[in-house]
């Protein structure tokens, strides 16, 4: 028997929808009643004609505050799924339950005691936040957040002022809330497993869609490839099968979920194909620590689709319609800063090629939505490109773009580091890159590029600065 509990989200516009509501769906699963397709509701009543009635915070907090632990989302779903397992076991029958917990999420708000749980609790801006914020060094372009407009001279008291917002002290206390309250209801699921006498031979397995960043990198929420964002853990237990202490460090994705756990269960249809890996083998081996060189994909979507990566073990190369290539190494680099594209004493030259390639066939075979943007996006980087980072020098607070502007000139592009660090901007370089663009799904080199007549483009003049006669090389 197969039940799903909670936010399901994959169903169109229909906000709460309810599954029992639904006329031609049922989605895969026997038991539905207690699925909803969109929206972040805290709290949820099973009312006395057997519909589901759903609020918001403020809608509920009132109506539930003598019995809020048996009608907030997280308690209320848990305690469903519960009886769904119990049922089960009671009758004999294998089952599937699946708990969609919305939390933690927007709006932040818990129910007591978590809500006032961490009170004591005063939260910091965390270190790559800092370094976003000062420029030192900056962001890819494609992540746009919330400090990019803060001019240099005003960073440090912006900074003292948002950590001091009453605002962001809160939505921090209650997203610790919200994981304590979540993390007390896996007790509660683990306990009744023990007292059921069926947690050996039963899979639990604990992951989520999508982390928060909270303010790491400068940004709240998700949708970026920061291993905050989108590097989301698994953690599964099965003591029949599966060896306690394990750990997988191959990189795998959401849609590898549903093979693998279905192959672990037994469960197998050769006319049901998966987009997805099957990584059953990897998790049921007695390796104790294991890692391969498996290349998984995530993407932007939506209105913007400004990036794309390719992700194996520690590596993951961002490519995106804003900014150059990014790698990162996260084991050179565990906050993810640097840029190691073209590093070659830093990431093997075999690594970054092996990702770029990757991802290149990846984009139209898993329709990538950044492959079918009509973006200009650089698989290579410039040869002449201006540093996004803080000025290379103490004496004033700017970027390559503030000389001339607010920044005199006086003799900066007369010395190394700055004609090092601005070389556009000083009119120090003079060359094309020797690298590709993609273009309307081809990777174009300069003499394409040049033979197309796209030079009028300003992303293509700036790669190609010499095939198209924006300088003389001589």
């Amino acid at each position: 028997d197969t039940g799903y509990f909670g936010k399901w989200h994959l169903n169109g516009q229909l906000r709460p929808g309810w599954g029992d509501e639904s006329d031609f769906f049922d989605f895969g699963f026997n038991e539905i009643k207690y699925l909803f397709n969109q929206g972040h509701w805290k709290w949820i009543e099973e009312q006395g004609n057997g519909k589901m009635k759903e609020y918001d915070y403020a809608g509920g907090e009132n109506k539930f505050k003598k019995k809020a632990e048996k009608h907030f989302t997280t308690d209320f779903l848990f305690d469903r799924g519960i009886e769904h397992m119990e049922r089960n076991r009671l009758q004999g029958k294998p089952f599937l339950s699946f708990l969609s917990i919305p939390d933690p999420h927007a709006p932040k708000y818990v129910r007591p005691p978590y809500d006032t749980m961490y009170d004591d609790l005063v939260f910091e801006l965390p270190y790559t936040a800092r370094t976003a914020a000062f420029k030192n060094p900056s962001t890819p372009l494609y992540n746009y957040h919330d400090y990019d407009n803060v001019p240099l001279d005003d960073v440090e008291e912006y900074l003292e002022e948002y950590e001091s917002w009453d605002f962001f002290q809160r939505s921090m206390r209650q997203y610790f809330g919200m994981v304590k309250c979540i993390d007390d209801n896996v007790g509660k699921l683990l306990t009744y497993l023990d007292d059921a006498g069926i947690s050996d031979n039963t899979i639990v397995a604990f992951t989520s869609d999508h982390g928060d960043m909270l303010a790491e990198h400068g940004k709240f929420n998700k949708n970026r490839p920061y291993r905050t964002s989108a590097g989301i853990a698994m953690i599964l237990r099965y003591p029949e099968k599966v060896m306690a202490g394990k750990i997988i460090e191959t990189t795998y994705t959401s849609v590898d979920f549903a093979p693998s756990i279905l192959k672990v269960m037994g469960v197998t249809d050769p006319n049901v194909n998966f987009q997805g890996v099957d990584f059953s083998e990897e998790l049921l081996s007695n390796e104790k620590v294991s890692s391969k060189d498996v290349i998984r994909y995530v993407f932007d979507s939506g209105n913007n689709m400004s990036w794309a990566a390719a992700i194996m073990n520690q590596y993951r190369l961002v490519v995106s319609g804003n900014d150059v290539p990014w790698l990162f190494d996260l084991n050179q680099d565990p906050y993810e800063i640097y840029n190691f594209f073209n590093k070659r004493n830093v990431v093997p030259e075999s690594i970054q090629e092996k990702l770029q390639d990757a991802l290149f066939n990846a984009m139209p075979a898993y329709e990538i939505p950044l492959y079918f943007a009509n973006k200009l996006v650089y698989w290579d980087k410039p040869a002449c490109i201006d540093s996004n980072d803080r000025l290379p020098t103490e004496e004033v607070n700017g970027v390559c773009s503030d000389l001339g502007v607010s920044i005199p000139f006086v003799d900066r592009c007369y010395q190394e580091n700055f004609i090092k660090h601005c070389p556009v901007t000083c009119g120090t370089c003079c060359s094309d890159s020797n690298g590709e663009m993609l273009r309307l799904g081809e990777l174009s080199s300069c003499d394409e590029l040049r033979s197309w007549k796209t030079c009028r483009k300003r992303k293509i003049a700036g790669f190609c600065p010499v095939s198209c006669d924006q300088c003389d090389a001589s």
